[in-house]
């Protein structure tokens, strides 16, 4: 099956599946980065709009913990200001209240990492800063709202995927 058209057309962005519906976050656009979001409506057949994130970010990490999407990392830029900024900044969206708020930033820096849910934790690891690639491994705990700092990976990673599965 083909779907329609998103209403704005973008690459390096996150997706995540929340409830049913498929939810495309950020990414870039033809003017920059993009804070955009759209849900696919399966009984409508259409893209939908959802509130915009706060920051727009590319190249970012996106997980759904507890019933929230929580975004983080990634780059920023415009045709204005066209070197990238490399974020640290962390949001959550609560679809229940229908509106994004900002996080305890993450602890480093980094775009083209990877995220993952593990109960009321978001994990992320890798990814790059500048021309360096990251081994670091962070925690975030959604019941405490801190960091905390896991041992890091043998080897660097760069845009990466991370899962959860249990055996």
């Amino acid at each position: 099956m083909l779907l329609p058209n998103m209403e704005v057309p973008r690459l390096g962005c996150a997706a995540v599946s929340l409830r049913g519906q498929a939810i495309v976050c950020g990414g870039s656009g033809r003017h920059g980065s993009l804070a955009s979001v759209e849900t696919y409506d399966a009984a409508e057949g259409q893209w939908q709009a959802l509130p915009p994130m706060r920051d727009a970010r590319e190249r970012f990490a996106a997980a759904v913990v507890q019933g929230s999407i929580y975004v983080c990392g990634g780059w920023y830029y415009t045709e204005a200001e066209p070197s990238a900024r490399v974020l640290r900044s962390v949001e959550r969206f609560d679809p229940r209240l229908g509106r994004w708020e900002d996080l305890a930033p993450m602890p480093q820096r980094r775009h083209g990492l990877a995220a993952g849910a593990l109960g009321c934790q978001l994990w992320v690891c890798g990814g790059s800063y500048g021309r360096q690639d990251v081994r670091t491994v962070e925690v975030y705990d959604v019941d405490t709202f801190a960091w905390v700092q896991m041992p890091s990976m043998h080897m660097p990673r760069n845009c990466a995927s991370m899962a959860f599965v249990r055996f």
